[in-house]
């Protein structure tokens, strides 16, 4: 992925960020909020951002994350949400929505390469060890 790319969600994971269902993720773009994107499919692809405007995170889940890091002191010293301007505490929100968006990615896609993979050898039938190939 290059800098350039734009991240964005299947309506499924869009659905496991908001915390809600895919029919419900379906009904409201159906009724136009968040846009999106048609795939030559014909699914959806939905922006993190976008989907933050529809489903703000909730500001208890946000502190309850900080809170289980600084526990675990994973947190570097003086990483504070407390005091912080709304507008940086929003954006800090939807950033955690598109960095979960692309750990969602990342998974799917080394899913889709074993499934790949595991389909090209089925293809290929059984193949003989190395020694006997180099014996002839």
């Amino acid at each position: 992925m290059g800098h350039n790319a734009m991240v964005v969600l299947s309506r499924r994971t869009a659905a496991q960020q908001a915390g809600a269902s895919e029919s419900t993720i379906l009904r409201v773009i159906a009724a136009g909020r968040p846009p999106t994107t048609r795939t030559s499919a014909g699914g959806h692809e939905i922006g993190p951002s976008e989907l933050a405007r529809v489903y703000p995170p909730k500001p208890s889940s946000v502190a309850s994350d900080h809170a289980a890091q600084r526990s675990v002191g994973q947190d570097a010293p003086g990483d504070e949400t407390v005091g912080v301007a709304p507008g940086v505490a929003t954006r800090l929100a939807v950033m955690e929505v598109e960095l979960k968006g692309l750990q969602t990615m990342v998974a799917e896609l080394k899913q889709d390469q074993w499934r790949a993979r595991e389909a090209e050898r089925a293809t290929l039938g059984p193949t003989r060890p190395w020694w006997k190939r180099l014996a002839g």
